[in-house]
């Protein structure tokens, strides 16, 4: 009796591992670069989005307004690692994006595919930032080729240049993938991405997270046969990174021109000279 109870637990908690995993692949998603995705990389803004969404609460006030976004994040709140350079904010984004339900995380996943175009209802706009800030902290020294399986993909013609939709995580071996038969595998390489396992306080995450910004050509696309497989394997290579959007949500403060500054120094110089 012990011994079928054993056996029934551990095919349970096989088949959960299993189901996450595929949940988790299933939804990545492959655009053109038509497409406006919310790609914002925050060059040049990145001191003034800190300020607005740590110290002027746009953090508390978007996680105030989605219980989604607020679970995902208070389960995240016992990391106390810090990336190099980065605040305990961007630690509890992280882990909040990889404890996060799936319906939030296609929620956030959705708005950065389809809002590009609308940035002032974009409600993640903190939860964007602070992702993308944390890979830009990361910097890793070399590429990594993680691994995904999708569904529904239109194979992409070798030699075009494709984006994620979202932000989206891949296993980095292969063999996490469990059954490859009649599927399509994504074998992408990636030089911007953060390796999840050393970020969130987490064993055995063999992980990483990509993100929108992160442009790839079309490598190859092959039919592999193995013993137990026969499958679509379509090669992505890392080819640049693009923000379409740069600083549009947290607009630089515009200079000060120097022909607004002469009308002063004129008027000042005037009444100097009449004093004389």
């Amino acid at each position: 009796m012990f011994s079928r109870v054993k056996l029934l637990l551990t095919a349970l908690i096989f088949t959960a591992f299993y189901s996450n995993i595929n949940v988790l692949v299933g939804s990545v998603k492959l655009l053109d670069m038509s497409h406006s995705v919310v790609d914002d990389m925050y060059e040049g803004c990145r001191e003034k989005a800190m300020e607005t969404v740590i110290h002027s609460g746009l953090l508390r006030k978007e996680l105030d307004n989605s219980e989604k976004f607020q679970k995902a994040w208070n389960a995240s709140t016992q990391c106390s690692f810090m990336i190099p350079g980065g605040i305990k904010e961007h630690t509890a984004a992280l882990s909040a994006f990889y404890h996060g339900d799936k319906q939030f995380i296609r929620d956030v996943n959705t708005q950065v595919e389809t809002m590009g175009d609308n940035l002032a209802d974009f409600q993640f706009k903190s939860f964007h930032f602070l992702l993308m800030d944390a890979l830009m902290l990361f910097k890793p020294h070399k590429c990594k080729t993680g691994f995904a399986i999708v569904d529904d993909l239109k194979i992409p013609k070798v030699g075009s240049a494709v984006r994620l939709a979202g932000f989206t995580m891949v296993d980095t071996d292969e063999e996490l993938l469990g059954d490859l038969e009649d599927s399509i595998v994504l074998k992408i390489k990636s030089c911007y991405f953060v390796n999840l396992e050393e970020s969130i306080c987490r064993n055995n995450v063999d992980q990483m997270l990509l993100s929108p910004s992160e442009v790839f050509i079309v490598e190859k696309v092959d039919q592999i046969s193995i013993e137990d497989a026969n499958y679509v394997e379509v090669v992505l290579g890392h080819s640049s990174l693009n923000s379409t959007h740069n600083c549009l949500m947290f607009p630089r403060d515009a200079p000060v021109s120097s022909a607004h500054m002469l009308v002063p120094l004129i008027t000042v110089y005037s009444l100097f000279s009449a004093m004389l």
